[in-house]
C-alpha cells in the first residue's frame, strides 16, 4: 500500500511540469493565432506573408503562387474581421512541427455587401524563435464541407477551456 502511494506521489510530481508546459504551449499557439488573425485583418500582405515559411503550402498549392489572389482580395474587401478558435493540437512524432486544428470565422464587406464565412482550418507550424511559421495550411468553408466533416491529421490533444 505504501509503495502504491509513493509511486502515485512520484507520478503526480512528475506530471506537474508537463501540465505547465502544455498550458504554455496552448497559450503560445493562441497568441500566434491571434497575431496571425490581426495581421490578416489589417490587409497588409507584406506583413501577413511573414507568417509563412518560404516553402509553405496552402490547400496543396505553394503559398507564394496565391499571393496575387490574396492581394486582389485584400484590395476588394472594404472591412474585414477574422479569427481562429484553437480546437486541438498534435505534436508530430517524427519532427518538431506542431499541427493545430481550429475553426475560423470571417465577416467582411465586399462590394458593399456584408458576407460571412466559417469553416475548419488545419495548420502545420514550425518553430521560429519564440513564435511559429506556417508550413502547411488547409481549410474548408462550411459551404464546401456540407457534411460537416473536419479534415484529419492524427491523434489530437483537445483544448478544453477552463471556466
Amino acid at each position: 500500500m505504501v509503495k502504491k502511494i509513493i509511486i502515485l506521489m512520484i507520478l503526480c510530481i512528475l506530471s506537474i511540469p508537463l501540465v505547465g508546459r502544455t498550458e504554455t504551449l496552448v497559450n503560445r499557439l493562441k497568441s500566434f493565432l491571434f497575431l496571425y488573425s490581426q495581421t490578416y485583418e489589417s490587409k497588409d500582405l507584406n506583413k501577413f506573408s511573414t507568417f509563412f515559411a518560404s516553402d509553405a503550402i496552402e490547400n496543396n498549392r505553394p503559398f507564394h503562387e496565391l499571393l496575387p489572389k490574396y492581394r486582389r482580395n485584400m484590395e476588394m474587401i472594404e472591412s474585414f474581421d477574422y479569427r481562429i478558435e484553437l480546437v486541438a493540437y498534435f505534436l508530430s512524432a517524427n519532427s518538431d512541427n506542431i499541427k493545430i486544428r481550429g475553426k475560423y470565422f470571417s465577416r467582411f464587406i465586399y462590394e458593399g455587401t456584408l458576407k460571412e464565412n466559417s469553416g475548419y482550418i488545419l495548420m502545420e507550424l514550425i518553430e521560429n524563435g519564440d513564435s511559429y511559421l506556417v508550413k502547411q495550411l488547409n481549410y474548408t468553408s462550411r459551404s464546401e464541407n456540407k457534411e460537416g466533416r473536419q479534415p484529419e491529421w492524427g491523434p489530437w490533444v483537445e483544448i478544453i477551456e477552463k471556466e
